[in-house]
């Protein structure tokens, strides 16, 4: 909420698109953990906040510029390397509680996250895992079929009344870009993932596989993808070298010093990256400006 709220200050500050045109084109992207009730208030908090700041604190009238667009993905901190197969249980109701919360897509990751790359076989299960909940659950009759629970109702607003308080504190330091730049989101992403670890070590988070009913050993194989690095890297390479005989060179050179420029002057960069790609410029070419320009982004946070 607030990364949205700093780029809508941010081009108010600007003054390039009128806001009601720039909001209207912002979507959301977030993952769904283990709590389905937990996880479903999440996303209907999450849609009653973007309607206030669109409406209450902005004051833009067209109801869909406060429309909260959301994709959301099955969590992989929460699958493990013990028992690989108990993940397609966890993406399952993961993928319910999207289902839930009212996202409008969702992608399932592949029960092997912990361990490789997506194999065909996980992707297949992924893709599967959508289609039955889609089809078969008959979770997708009705808008909101959680709504209207006291338990949902009263979790719902409390998530809500936490998530304006870290707003709060998130504007008290100047905006999100500010709060990033103290440490202070990165300390407070640090202290939760090191509560949560300590919770899963005491067992205060039960982990089945992991913490209990633990096995001594895993009774099955999983298959693992594993490339050949001499193959694809070497490809790779060949590729290169072929699009850079190739391409004009010169108006990959020009393109790039556009770029430079616009990126030095604060100007949008969007247009000049477009042409750069257009000419074959490569990422690690575009990306190579945003380094020299800006130098290499350090932590700003002592461990």
């Amino acid at each position: 909420m607030s990364n949205g709220i700093q780029y809508i200050e941010e081009e108010k500050k600007r003054g390039r698109v009128p806001l009601d045109k720039f909001v209207r084109r912002f979507s959301f992207n977030t993952a769904v953990h283990n709590d389905i009730f937990e996880e479903a208030c999440k996303l209907r908090a999450a849609r009653r906040i973007w309607y206030k700041i669109i409406t209450e604190k902005y004051g833009i009238k067209d109801p869909n510029c406060a429309k909260f667009r959301v994709h959301v993905q099955s969590s992989g901190s929460t699958h493990t390397y013990q028992e690989p197969y108990n993940n397609i249980i966890r993406i399952a109701f993961q993928v319910l509680a999207g289902v839930l919360g009212g996202a409008q897509s969702i992608h399932a990751n592949g029960y092997d996250e912990a361990i490789c790359l997506p194999t065909d076989q996980s992707m297949l299960l992924s893709i599967r895992t959508g289609q039955l909940v889609q089809y078969e659950s008959g979770v997708t009759r009705t808008i909101d079929p959680l709504g209207g629970s006291y338990y949902i109702e009263s979790l719902t607003n409390e998530i809500e009344k936490g998530v304006w308080e870290i707003i709060k504190e998130v504007e008290a330091q100047g905006g999100l870009a500010k709060a990033i730049l103290k440490g202070w989101v990165h300390r407070l992403y640090r202290d939760a993932i090191v509560n949560y670890e300590h919770k899963i070590e005491t067992g205060e988070i039960p982990v089945v596989g992991v913490n209990i009913h633990r096995l001594d050993k895993v009774p099955y194989e999983v298959p693992i993808f594993k490339p050949d690095p001499k193959r694809s890297t070497a490809r790779q390479i060949e590729k290169l070298k072929k699009l850079k005989k190739e391409r004009d060179n010169a108006k990959v050179k020009k393109c790039l010093a556009k770029l430079e420029e616009d990126t030095r002057k604060g100007e949008n960069v969007m247009p000049a990256t477009i042409e750069a790609v257009r000419n074959y410029a490569t990422l690690g070419e575009i990306c190579a400006i945003q380094l020299k320009v800006y130098g290499e982004w350090k932590h700003p946070m002592s461990i």
